[in-house]
């Protein structure tokens, strides 16, 4: 997880306004939605792509 600190606890500091909103907004989506899932989550978004670095 320490890989996708950056993602998963965004800063709301200047150099990084440009996305804040929209990661927060995600964040907060799926900590509400969270009790409705189950199983396994496939995500098949195209952001950071771990593998690749």
């Amino acid at each position: 997880m320490s890989e996708f600190g950056d993602f998963l606890k965004p800063q709301c500091i200047p150099s990084k306004l440009d996305n804040f909103a929209v990661r927060q907004a995600i964040l907060d989506a799926l900590h509400f939605h969270l009790k409705d899932f189950s199983g396994t989550l496939f995500d098949i978004g195209c952001g950071y792509i771990a593998i690749l670095n």
